[in-house]
């Protein structure tokens, strides 16, 4: 294991940063070269990452409208429990 440079506390190699003083770990201390995956390697030699795809209501809609069933029923078994049951 290595040492962070501000702190001297201990660093796992998978870290990005420092745990006891969030200083960034260097990535040459994080990930020794011999091992480093190659998808890495790779992506910082691949150039712009690509650009998200928007968000629109209709790519939510199915969600919003699962989540609004699940608190109408949430109301409905709400005003059963107090009204009717009890």
């Amino acid at each position: 294991m290595s040492t962070c440079a501000s702190c001297e506390g201990e660093l796992r190699p998978e870290w990005k940063f420092c745990v006891w003083c969030g200083a960034a770990v260097e990535a040459a201390e994080a990930i020794p070269a011999a091992i480093r995956p190659e998808a890495e390697l790779s992506r910082a030699t691949a150039g712009p990452p690509k650009a998200r795809a928007k968000v629109t209501f209709v790519s939510i809609a199915p969600l919003l409208f699962s989540v609004t069933c699940f608190a109408i029923a949430g109301l409905v078994i709400t005003w059963l429990a107090i009204n009717v049951w009890f």
